[in-house]
């Protein structure tokens, strides 16, 4: 794990800071005085539920949002609630007029632009390696707040990775389960070049009625599935903290039934434990071993990070049995994931062996098996003959993924049995994971 240059980690700093958006406040706007921040503001909900009708009080209609919604927010609107007083340099942590969450541009689209806000407030925290920035937007009314959130959602769901344009780095984009509710999204980037570097950003965007707030927490972490996790889980508990302090309703911290592995998940069906040969077995659980790092053509293709995981794995003399259950946010996101895997699989056929021990190069071969659910299924072997055989297997039932991998000494002759093992065992499971759909699998 490579961190980057203090230098690299101050001029990224520097590109936030110059690059931040200022948005124009109709003249209209500008001359309505300041209207207190209450439930009328934010009148939509985040505890999973469908949006709200848009009301400023209980009698009133949907058709009466337009014009009586508040057209700025109030000046001493408690954004800055658990930063810190002063940045690292002295000067006082304020709530402006300007956004503090910088605009992220993901596969030639501009995600959490501010603009079509009638009104925004911004605070930002600079504590040397920590960087907390939030925006609160305001919309003309509740749909208009609700189409903000749902247009940033999708464009963040179609992107998995992209070119960071500033540093030559690979972004990758990763959904983050932060149990907000249905009216939020939340996701985290991080940088990757020849191999994975430090530094993580964590964005959270929240509905609340007319409202949305935009946070985002950045900084230097370790690269290790556990470090991210632990700077999500913090970045969340934040996010819950200026909610409440918007007057916001409280958000549930518990996932919503069905949406969880089951605990009794077969994993390891027919798994064998080949421990008498010198072998290991592990799992099912949660920090279990699974697939190893995949790489194609120099770029990491899996793991990516989900918002819950299950594994099992077991391994002998040249053999390997790799088994692991990750459910994503949604079902968009898993699908997402899937087309991301089948594209970088077909773009790279090939490519020669680091140290050039084999001739024939390493060849990554698609493989169409009908399964009755959506699967990306290749095989990566030598092309000059020599030993060395692994197949990869990746079923999506809903907002859930089955990944398995199985290693051996074998060649290119042992392609098709492997495929059929591995189908077979998909086979049994899959319908297993109908949990991880809104309505259940058909039949």
């Amino acid at each position: 794990m490579d961190p980057l240059p203090a230098t690299e980690i101050r001029a990224r700093g520097d590109r936030l800071r110059r690059r931040r958006t200022a948005v124009s406040v109709t003249g209209a706007a500008a001359a309505v005085a300041a209207v207190a921040l209450t439930a009328s503001l934010l009148g939509g909900g985040v505890d999973g539920s469908s949006p709200a009708p848009a009301t400023t009080s209980p009698t009133q209609d949907a058709s009466a949002t337009t014009d009586t919604a508040p057209s700025t927010i109030p000046s001493d609107v408690p954004l800055a609630v658990g930063l810190p007083p002063e940045n690292l340099d002295g000067s006082p942590v304020e709530v402006s007029s300007a956004p503090g969450v910088e605009p992220l541009e993901l596969c030639g689209q501009t995600v959490l632009d501010p603009g079509g806000a009638v009104d925004i407030v911004g605070v930002t925290y600079s504590g040397g390696e920590d960087y907390r920035e939030r925006t609160l937007l305001l919309f003309g009314s509740d749909a208009a707040a609700a189409d903000y959130l749902s247009g940033n959602r999708g464009a963040v769901s179609a992107c998995p990775t992209t070119l960071d344009d500033a540093n030559g780095n690979v972004l990758l984009v990763e959904p983050v389960d932060a149990q907000i509710g249905d009216e939020s999204f939340s996701f985290a980037t991080r940088f990757q070049n020849a191999g994975p570097l430090t530094g993580l950003s964590v964005y959270h965007a929240v509905r609340l009625g007319s409202t949305v707030l935009v946070a985002s927490q950045a900084g230097e972490t370790g690269n290790t599935a556990q470090s991210r996790a632990s700077r999500a889980t913090d970045a969340g508990v934040a996010v819950r903290e200026v909610v409440a302090a918007l007057g916001g309703p409280t958000i549930a911290a518990d996932p919503a039934p069905g949406t969880t592995i089951p605990a009794d998940f077969p994993l390891d069906l027919d798994q064998v434990a080949m421990t008498g040969d010198g072998g290991e077995k592990a799992g099912p659980a949660g920090d279990a071993p699974g697939l190893e790092t995949i790489t194609l053509c120099g770029q990491d293709i899996w793991p990516i990070a989900p918002n819950e995981r299950l594994a099992s794995n077991a391994t002998g003399p040249e053999y390997a049995d790799s088994r692991e259950l990750v459910r994503f946010l949604d079902a968009e996101a898993a699908v997402n994931v899937l087309t991301a895997l089948r594209q970088r699989v077909r773009s790279c056929p090939s490519e020669p062996v680091e140290g050039g021990t084999s001739g024939g190069g390493r060849v990554h071969a698609v493989q169409q098996v009908d399964l009755g659910y959506e699967n990306v299924t290749f095989a990566v072997y030598f092309g000059d003959g020599g030993l060395g055989l692994t197949v990869y297997q990746f079923v999506r039932v809903g907002s859930g993924v089955l990944a398995l991998a199985e290693s051996s000494e074998g060649n290119e002759a042992g392609i098709a049995g492997t495929v059929a093992d591995l189908t077979a065992l998909s086979e049994v499971l899959a319908p297993q994971m109908c949990v991880f759909t809104q309505d259940g699998c058909p039949g």
